[in-house]
């Protein structure tokens, strides 16, 4: 027997050989013999189902562990239109700041496009009329 295919009969029957097919188990004491890496996996198995053991079950029952257990978040039409609304609705809320803002700022109305522009391109006021 490979240390694979023990790795697997190991996930498959459990670390207490005695539950394992009798042909298996006879070839699994000889791996465990000759192998610390089949005594390792072993060892980790048994700590395993010891924890298993060990830890309460929950107290819900079977119904809603099963249903818990294949939960998972659905994309739905609406779904996608919530997911949608709430970029809309952040937009909308900067765009309202925005227009909050600048309406509130004082405005040169004496200002020319030109003036602007070359005022931009300059990074300074220029006189141009």
């Amino acid at each position: 027997m490979e240390v694979s295919e023990f790795e697997d009969l190991l996930d498959l029957h459990g670390g207490d050989l005695a539950r394992w097919p009798a042909a298996a188990r006879a070839q699994a004491e000889a791996l465990l013999a000759a192998s610390p890496q089949a005594r390792r996996l072993h060892d980790d198995m048994l700590a395993v189902e010891t924890v298993l053991r060990c830890t309460p079950a929950p107290s819900a029952g079977a119904d809603a562990i099963a249903a818990r257990a294949t939960r998972h978040r659905q994309e739905t039409p609406a779904r996608r239109l919530a997911l949608r609304a709430g970029w809309a609705v952040a937009a909308m809320i900067v765009l309202a700041v925005g227009l909050s803002v600048g309406a509130h700022a004082p405005v040169e109305r004496d200002v020319s496009p030109a003036r602007m522009m070359a005022s931009a391109l300059d990074g300074g006021v220029a006189d141009v009329e």
